[in-house]
């Protein structure tokens, strides 16, 4: 998956639902997870946050966490909702 590509979906996004119908139909999430915001919601962002440090180990480059979901995930706040 092309990291631009998702981050312009995401950056046009109005709403989590909006990439949630997005990801599975054009970028091949898996259907039965709901969506990476869905997913995201159900694991917890502290969960997704050590996730993607541990995949940065191996590729650094493509694994970089947003600053929202570091800001977001050291207080277990949800995406869908104000901080």
């Amino acid at each position: 998956m092309n990291p631009q590509l998702s981050n312009d979906v995401v950056t046009f996004a109005l709403r989590p639902l909006d990439v949630d119908v997005t990801f599975p139909y054009g970028y091949g999430f898996p259907r039965y997870r709901g969506g990476p915001m869905k997913y995201a919601d159900s694991v917890g962002l502290a969960t997704v946050l050590a996730d993607i440090r541990e995949f940065a180990q191996d590729d650094p480059l493509f694994w970089q966490p947003s600053p929202l979901i570091v800001e977001r995930g050291a207080d277990f706040a949800s995406l869908n909702h104000s901080a």
